[in-house]
């Protein structure tokens, strides 16, 4: 044991085994402060990390949503939008169709009627020739109600119903022309009929001399009429003159063309044919796929 005052220069056993495990039990939980220091040093960043991952991913999970949504959304009114144009484009043939086909119906009611009316002025000739100018007061009415629907179908079209519209206006004008020819050439002969129990003399004379002065027009173009043909000419409008028939008739009982019925008939069959011509024609521009 040293003495006093003097210093203490060594360690026995026990104490240096007290001060060595003193000494470890700190190091230890210094060694465990630090290394929990650590790994929370190096946790916060990889927290942060895994945190800008995370919203990474969130975001272009987000976007590419969005993008999925609004490439859906300008899909839907896309097709929302086709839908709409689809359903007006089909409206609107449906009514084009819809004024088509009134205006080839109405003209084509419009083309019987005045050809109804020639022959009802056939009828009136042949039942009493007296009242064919009645007959064919209404001609002119009924004539510009057809041209008038005639050129609403012009307008509408197409191009190839319009030309055989104008064909069929054309045959109707001809059969009751046809008609009314007959006609007027049957009101004549009426007339002069009535004048002859007062004129009987003078209507003898101008029956006779018809199928000489009928000659002038029968003539072929180019062709002086006889001599004959316009002496009996004069003479009947002399002796209608006479008997107050008016010059208008002359020609009238004079035209052997007139009394024939044969122009009725050729106007006629032409008309049927071009009724049907324009009916196919018809058809055909509201049966196509697209208005025309």
């Amino acid at each position: 044991m040293p003495g006093k005052g003097s210093s203490r220069v060594g360690w026995n056993s026990c104490e240096v085994i007290s001060a060595f495990g003193t000494i470890k039990d700190m190091d230890l939980q210094g060694i465990g402060a630090v290394a929990a220091a650590g790994i929370a040093a190096v946790g916060i960043p990889a927290a942060l990390l895994v945190g800008r991952w995370q919203l990474r991913a969130a975001l272009r999970t987000a976007e590419e949503t969005g993008r999925a949504g609004i490439a859906q959304a300008d899909a839907s009114y896309r097709a929302a939008l086709d839908a709409v144009r689809a359903q007006a484009l089909n409206e609107e043939r449906q009514w084009r169709r819809g004024v088509q086909r009134d205006a080839y119906s109405t003209f084509l009611l419009s083309v019987m009627a005045y050809s109804q009316h020639g022959t009802n002025i056939l009828e009136t000739a042949g039942r009493n020739a007296l009242e064919v100018p009645a007959a064919t007061a209404a001609s002119k009415q009924l004539y510009d109600d057809m041209s008038s629907k005639f050129f609403v179908v012009k307008l509408e079209g197409p191009d190839e119903v319009s030309t055989a519209a104008e064909v069929l206006h054309q045959a109707a004008t001809e059969v009751v022309n046809a008609c009314r020819d007959n006609g007027h050439w049957n009101h004549a002969y009426a007339l002069l009929g009535e004048l002859a129990t007062a004129h009987p003399t003078e209507v003898s004379s101008v029956r006779d001399r018809i199928p000489i002065a009928r000659g002038v027009w029968s003539t072929e173009a180019g062709v002086e009429p006889s001599a004959d043909a316009r002496q009996a000419l004069t003479e009947i409008r002399e002796l209608c003159r006479s008997i107050g028939l008016d010059q208008q008739y002359v020609s009238r009982l004079c035209r052997d063309s007139l009394a024939s019925t044969g122009p009725v008939m050729d106007a006629s069959n032409r008309l049927e044919r071009e009724i049907d011509a324009f009916i196919t024609k018809a058809q055909a521009a509201l049966n196509a796929r697209t208005p025309r």
